[in-house]
């Protein structure tokens, strides 16, 4: 497995990967920066078969995964889940790049359009997001689920 990572203390190229142990990827998660500490804190993980999972630490025991999802060469989506504890992120990186990792998440696909505009699945997603995130979160969501609906009414 190999690695990336940016960080207040240290960063590492997206195409620069550094092999790492898996011990060694825990201590990084433990001591990631958070995005209060550091607004562009990520570290990401790449298997021997390309797939890319990337997290980012909202709190100090708080995450959001993100899987890219490519087809052809070309970034066509994202797989994302939030409020992830540090003990599930670590336990999704012992996983990885197995299948069975997944079942440690409630991934949800996400289009970014112009880095705004989010369409996630149902109701539910909206809810369980904006308990975790706040009021905020929850209008923009919902805007977005109610374009999406109506998309799909058309």
């Amino acid at each position: 497995m190999k690695f990336f990572k940016n960080d207040k203390h240290d960063s590492t190229d997206n195409e620069a990967l550094i092999e790492i142990s898996l011990e060694d990827a825990q201590k990084e998660i433990e001591e990631l920066s958070s995005s209060e500490e550091y607004e562009d804190a990520f570290i990401g993980f790449v298997s021997d078969a390309d797939e890319t999972i990337q997290f980012i630490r909202n709190e100090k025991n708080s995450w959001r995964i993100d899987v890219p999802i490519i087809e052809g060469d070309e970034y066509a989506y994202s797989l994302q889940d939030f409020g992830l504890t540090t003990e599930v992120v670590k336990d999704i990186v012992k996983k990885f790049p197995n299948d069975d990792w997944k079942s440690l998440c409630n991934l949800t696909r996400v289009i970014e359009e112009d880095n705004t505009e989010l369409e996630y699945e149902d109701k539910e997603s909206i809810k369980r997001k904006a308990e975790i995130f706040g009021d905020e979160f929850e209008k923009r969501l919902r805007k977005v689920f109610e374009e999406y609906t109506d998309k799909k009414k058309k």
